[in-house]
């Protein structure tokens, strides 16, 4: 018994110096993970006072049809579309919005954002697309005289 008194206060501070290692860890690890979420928010808050910058020096968001065929006519269009996708992506929690893709698919993406309809074609066709609807229609018109002969 006494030995077992003598050996248990040993054992007793061992323990005891092992809780408070783990305490002092986990309180450090703690410490740790909230600063790295302050950091995090920090550089946020500048990305977004960044954006907003950018995106009145552009001439503010864009809300109407108008403002969007506005948008559309200006030099260097798809940088201002990006910011006004990214704006609504980041202050607005529109998740939804991706910012891949040409300049015709941005801007589809911002009017159904927007639920804005433009009647028409906005875009003029490109080279390409004309010159596949004259093949396609050249085929069709050969494939009705090789039907009727």
């Amino acid at each position: 018994m006494s030995a077992g008194r003598k050996h248990g206060n040993g054992l007793k501070r061992k323990h005891n110096a092992s809780v408070k290692a783990v305490r002092e860890k986990t309180k450090a690890r703690i410490i740790e993970n909230e600063r790295r979420k302050r950091e995090k928010e920090n550089q946020n808050k500048e990305r977004q006072l960044h954006l907003l910058n950018e995106l009145l020096d552009q001439g503010g968001l864009a809300q109407t049809k108008e403002d969007l065929e506005k948008l559309r006519n200006e030099p260097n269009a798809l940088q201002k579309l990006k910011i006004q996708l990214r704006f609504r992506k980041c202050y607005m929690n529109a998740k939804d919005i991706r910012l891949t893709g040409n300049f015709r698919t941005l801007f589809d993406r911002l009017c159904s954002h927007l639920d804005v309809e433009f009647d028409g074609d906005l875009f003029e066709p490109s080279r390409k697309d004309t010159e596949e609807s004259s093949e396609t229609e050249s085929e069709e018109e050969n494939k009705i005289d090789f039907e009727t002969t």
